[in-house]
């Protein structure tokens, strides 16, 4: 049985092809918010005096909580909306 390109492919040509199909690229963005929470969560306990790198981490967090919830309002509105079209 031949194997398709994604399957042979171990690159990071594979991590590409996975992200841009429909399924894995709904969840891109809300990954990324992640990511990039804590990276900025690290910079700000590194960076700031621990008072105020207590305070940003608390509003970090919950500001990629928000954008986490809107991403999924967002996205059941899309699904209910082509559920309506099928």
């Amino acid at each position: 049985m031949a194997r398709s390109a994604v399957q042979r492919s171990a690159s990071s040509g594979f991590v590409y092809q996975l992200a841009s199909t429909p399924s894995a690229s709904r969840w891109w963005l809300t990954g990324w918010t992640w990511v990039l929470c804590g990276l900025a969560s690290a910079i700000a306990w590194l960076a700031l005096p621990l008072d105020y790198a207590e305070i940003a981490a608390i509003v970090l967090v919950i500001t990629a909580i928000v954008v986490t919830i809107i991403h999924l309002v967002r996205l059941a509105g899309r699904a209910r909306t082509s559920a309506l079209r099928d």
